[in-house]
């Protein structure tokens, strides 16, 4: 009777050891899977991170190149400005250079005529 107490007894001592066991294990499971869940969580998060830095960078440098076409573009605008006023004023300075010698020689021939007709008087 004792015998078969003592052993049922060692029984549940033992299913009890077993049954802490395996909670025990369950428990361990939990955690690693908690745990790898925030590993993966913060993977994602360092990704999702990484892309929006990308981005960010890329945008810059689309800002960077546009800005840059449009600076490039400002200049050969102004190049361009800059030189018709040139051969603006060089087609002036022409005119008037051609006027003024177009003046002298009319001078010079009225004098001429004069010069002939003081001829013929004498």
């Amino acid at each position: 009777m004792q015998k078969q107490q003592m052993q049922e007894e060692k029984q549940q001592k033992q299913e009890e050891k077993q049954q802490k066991q395996k909670q025990q294990m369950q428990e361990e499971e939990q955690q690693m899977q908690e745990e790898g869940q925030m590993q993966e969580e913060k993977e994602q998060k360092q990704e999702k991170e990484q892309q929006k830095q990308k981005q960010q960078m890329q945008e810059e440098e689309e800002q960077k190149q546009t800005q840059q076409m449009q600076e490039e573009e400002e200049q050969q605008k102004q190049k361009q400005e800059e030189q018709q006023k040139q051969e603006e004023e060089q087609k002036q300075e022409q005119q008037m250079q051609e006027e003024e010698e177009q003046k002298q020689e009319q001078q010079k021939q009225e004098e001429e005529q004069q010069k002939q007709k003081e001829k013929r008087a004498v």
